[in-house]
């Protein structure tokens, strides 16, 4: 369980990740910033956990111009705040595709994705029971 925004590894260039799998780290992905692009494929999420933001992964200001999760899995992950998988504060172009988002919750906002000033193309994308305490499944 991180203590803060995502946890595990932090980004910075341009990076991707193809068919990893996290499996109940209790800290998924962390903070991706300085103007990265970060591609994912492939990958699963199962059991992580964030302590304020994004379950398995926390985008925060300055992060990535281009996000891309293709054919990837998010299963019970949980976030104290906002994005009970993703949060996503700015992003220029956010892209999900063939992803299933099952059992994701968050204690404030986004069950499954908290995305602000983020405009967003899904594709083929499942939402599963997922819940927030404010806000909706997915925002």
């Amino acid at each position: 369980h991180a203590g803060g925004d995502g946890g595990g590894v932090h980004v910075q260039g341009a990076y991707e990740f193809t068919s990893c799998d996290y499996v109940q780290t209790e800290t998924g992905l962390t903070e991706l910033r300085s103007y990265t692009n970060f591609e994912s494929s492939s990958s699963k999420f199962f059991g992580t956990s964030s302590g304020r933001n994004g379950g398995a992964l926390s985008i925060s200001q300055g992060g990535p111009l281009f996000f891309s999760m293709v054919h990837s899995f998010f299963q019970n992950t949980s976030a104290f705040a906002d994005g009970g998988a993703i949060h996503a504060d700015t992003v220029l172009d956010f892209g999900v595709t063939t992803c299933n988002f099952t059992g994701t919750v968050a204690g404030g906002q986004g069950g499954a994705l908290y995305l602000r000033t983020t405009p967003a193309t899904f594709d083929s994308t499942q939402f599963v029971r997922t819940s927030a305490k404010i806000g909706g499944g997915k925002t």
